[in-house]
């Protein structure tokens, strides 16, 4: 009798133990799954096409002038632009990593006043990032982005006359100044580089933030 219930209470020792690594097990699940599905109803960008026209002109003027001001106290005129997105439109999937590795691209590439205008390069990053090619569809079709990319270089080609950094410069301040060398630099100064550098900035973070708000880009990423 005395072994029967010591095996017994030694079965329901086991049982009530391997119930509670269940219970546990189970608890778990349920967090990870809370946490998964939390962070992506975090990550789900919000329609900004419901918004107010006061709201969505507000959001705009935030790219706009984060933008605007990043670029006259820091420079770099892509991570400016990008940034003022970043600031505006958390959701829309920039990062910090992005911002960092956009850095060497401004003023025309490795300031080299030869490339591409960095506020340019940011909208064409901001277009890619919801229409570019994902990495495991190497094979598919995605002409639309470079068409998208297309009009914002024409808008910014009837703005500048070009659209190298070195265009925006000789449009803007007459001529082309190395900011890399003192006489550069101080021609630079002398001519408000740095406003114009921003205004192109600010102008690039308008198109793009625009186009968030009416919906014309919307990462689902």
């Amino acid at each position: 009798m005395g072994s029967q219930l010591f095996q017994f209470i030694h079965l329901l020792t086991i049982l009530l133990f391997c119930g509670f690594l269940l219970f546990l097990a189970g608890l778990d699940l349920k967090i990870m799954i809370t946490i998964i599905l939390g962070k992506r109803k975090e990550s789900a960008m919000k329609d900004y096409t419901k918004l107010s026209q006061e709201e969505k002109d507000a959001l705009v003027k935030k790219a706009m002038d984060v933008g605007f001001q990043t670029e006259t106290d820091y420079g770099n005129c892509i991570q400016s632009c990008l940034y003022g997105l970043y600031c505006a439109f958390p959701d829309f999937g920039i990062t910090k990593d992005m911002l960092k590795a956009s850095f060497g691209i401004a003023g025309g590439t490795g300031c080299s006043l030869m490339g591409t205008c960095g506020a340019l390069n940011a909208a064409a990053w901001a277009i890619s990032l919801c229409e570019g090619r994902p990495i495991d569809d190497l094979g598919g079709k995605y002409g639309h982005c470079h068409a998208k990319i297309r009009e914002v270089v024409d808008k910014f080609n009837k703005e500048y006359d070009g659209v190298l950094c070195a265009d925006v410069m000789r449009q803007r301040m007459g001529d082309v100044y190395d900011w890399k060398t003192p006489e550069g630099l101080k021609g630079y100064n002398d001519h408000q580089g740095t406003f114009h550098c921003a205004t192109a900035v600010a102008f690039c973070a308008e198109i793009i933030a625009r186009m968030i708000v009416d919906g014309e880009l919307k990462n689902d990423n």
